[in-house]
């Protein structure tokens, strides 16, 4: 019996993720669902017969913890999906500083250390895929949503830049 392909999903607890992890499933990848709410991810995890990570992304410490359990069960990971995602309705200069840094940390930030802490495994599975999960707001900013406007352009900008790194490596960026 064939291995299955592992995917990595950030975000996996509702929304996008849940959904893009569900159609992984239906396509007979494995699944390891990461976000913060435990109890929704279980039940995802039963539905789909994924694996739970709890993790805050927006943690660069966690992430490299994250990274180090799950690519000492799965020696290759050939998606990762970068999908988790807070918003901030508000400018910049009504948002609270604090919430600001949380968004680009969430939003931007948690896809760098996810790509740079799964790499090893993104490169043992080569052919392999990232996939990040941007908005509209990352090309067209709006006054009242810019914090998350400028984190979504960062990650757009960081996709197109590390797609050209990671080419000569057998990893494509989406």
């Amino acid at each position: 019996m064939p291995v299955a392909r592992v995917a990595v999903v950030t975000g996996a607890s509702s929304g996008i993720g849940a959904a893009i992890a569900r159609a992984l499933a239906a396509r007979g990848w494995r699944c390891v669902l990461v976000a913060r709410r435990e109890e929704r991810l279980r039940a995802l995890a039963e539905e789909i017969g994924g694996e739970v990570e709890v993790c805050d992304v927006s943690d660069r410490a966690a992430v490299e913890e994250l990274a180090a359990r799950v690519l000492e069960r799965h020696l290759r990971i050939h998606l990762l999906v970068n999908n988790a995602g807070i918003g901030a309705r508000a400018g910049f200069l009504a948002a609270e500083p604090e919430r600001i840094e949380q968004v680009v940390r969430t939003n931007y930030l948690a896809g760098v250390w996810c790509l740079r802490a799964f790499l090893p495994g993104l490169e043992r599975a080569a052919p392999a895929d990232v996939v990040n999960v941007v908005s509209v707001a990352g090309t067209i900013a709006y006054p009242q949503s810019g914090p998350y406007s400028s984190s979504k352009h960062a990650q757009l900008a960081f996709s197109r830049a590390v797609t050209a790194e990671l080419r000569p490596r057998g990893i494509a960026v989406h």
